[in-house]
């Protein structure tokens, strides 16, 4: 894989919000005076204030250059908005505004193949592998990558020179369990917007709490230091054995 693509990846990985980021081929390390562990954040007004990338991007751009990313479009999750308008929603647009803010700062332009089909997509992946040349980042759900990955379709991400796993982006808990040898295929992070979409709600009807005495219940469990259900789990006392 070329200098350009790798870092192309990487800044995509960081600018835009992705599910599941893996590198098409092997390539040899290299060589960049930019120090790729920093973990130094900055923020940008606007709405709100936005985290914004590692100092690795600082002043960093690709002028007229153009990545292409092949998509696993599943309809239950909105990974990529190509368009807005008055009817938009304010999710919809904050997804959009994130690729148009990555593609304005990094002076470049993003191409996306969405794929609703698993099937098809897991094939193009692998005619990718095979073939190489029109992708420069894939991005898929953790089971078409889990899979590929067996294949032999995704490259170890440990190798690339501009990922830095330590960064509080990354889902911590997924690299530690999905890195065996010192080899990590597929990573995840705030970079998902599966965050939002499949948040859960615990909802309960107030007069049966009271009907069964459950706040009692809660009151009788000294160390769980709560009077109600509120409190539990605004204390952080809420388990699954509470439930």
């Amino acid at each position: 894989m070329s200098c350009l693509k790798r870092f192309l990846l990487i800044l995509l990985t960081l600018a835009t919000l992705m599910t599941v980021l893996a590198s098409c081929s092997e390539g040899d390390p290299q060589e960049t005076d930019t120090e790729s562990n920093s973990t130094e954040s900055s923020k940008e007004s606007g709405s709100g204030d936005v985290v914004g990338p590692p100092s690795i991007l600082d002043g960093v751009t690709f002028p007229g250059k153009v990545l292409n990313i092949l998509m696993e479009n599943r309809g239950n999750v909105v990974e990529y908005v190509e368009k807005v308008d008055a009817k938009t929603d304010v999710l919809d647009k904050a997804l959009y505004d994130r690729v148009d803010r990555a593609e304005t700062r990094l002076q470049l332009r993003t191409r996306w193949e969405l794929i609703n089909s698993t099937d098809e997509y897991r094939e193009k992946a692998e005619l990718e592998n095979q073939n190489g040349g029109e992708w420069d980042v894939m991005d898929s759900h953790g089971d078409s990558a889990s899979l590929l990955m067996t294949r032999g379709v995704f490259s170890n991400l440990m190798n690339q020179e501009y990922f830095d796993f330590a960064h509080a982006g990354w889902s911590q808990s997924l690299v530690e369990d999905c890195s065996v040898d010192n080899k990590l295929y597929f990573a995840t992070g705030d970079v998902s917007p599966n965050l939002v979409f499949m948040t859960n709600v615990v909802y309960f009807n107030k007069a049966l709490v009271e009907d069964f005495g459950i706040n009692g219940k809660i009151q009788e469990h000294a160390d769980w230091e709560a009077s109600n259900l509120y409190e539990l789990v605004e204390k952080g006392k809420w388990t699954l054995d509470k439930l």
